[in-house]
């Protein structure tokens, strides 16, 4: 599993983890790419963005990953 890099930002995960997905021949659901990002991301901003209860697309999940990271 792919997992954001201590100096890489959300955006620059976020982005890999798209590519990732394009790549698979039957394009994964939104729910299951934005479960792939969660998974990734450092435990500080996943457990901020798992807070949220409505975060049902993956711009809402960047949002709030953005949101933690420059705490």
């Amino acid at each position: 599993m792919r997992k954001q890099g201590p100096a890489e930002t959300v955006d620059e995960y976020v982005v890999a983890i798209q590519d990732l997905a394009s790549q698979i021949e039957e394009k994964p659901s939104d729910e299951i790419i934005r479960y792939a990002i969660t998974s990734g991301l450092r435990p500080k901003i996943a457990g901020h963005v798992m807070a949220f209860d409505k975060v049902n697309s993956v711009d809402e999940l960047l949002e709030a990953a953005r949101a933690a990271e420059m705490m």
